[in-house]
């Protein structure tokens, strides 16, 4: 069975992704989570989707990255064989830090 990544940007704005489809999660910086993932077809009228690799973007507060990049490792990890998760990015141990969301390319 498989686990799930669940990133809402707005009430119309959301995606499920499978965590086999994560390619790389990367702490930007101290406030800043980077969840590169694979299987994206890119919008082919936007000239700039070509040049940028799919990705959920997670915004925290000051210093708080390294923690979350933590949790969500950890939940990531979280798996059996007859357990499907959903791990909610907004309900993680850190999940107060979460200032913003966001998809690229949207």
């Amino acid at each position: 069975m498989e686990n799930f990544l669940y990133a809402e940007v707005s009430s119309t704005d959301f995606m499920l992704l499978p965590v086999s489809s994560v390619i790389a999660m990367d702490g930007t910086s101290a406030t800043n989570v980077d969840i590169y993932y694979k299987n994206l077809e890119a919008d082919n009228t936007d000239a700039t989707a070509d040049d940028m690799l799919p990705k959920i973007s997670v915004t925290v507060t000051t210093g708080e990255a390294k923690q979350y990049l933590k949790d969500l490792t950890q939940a990531m990890n979280m798996n059996s064989k007859n357990h499907t998760g959903f791990i909610d990015l907004e309900a993680l141990p850190t999940a107060g830090t979460v200032a913003s969301i966001s998809i690229v390319p949207a």
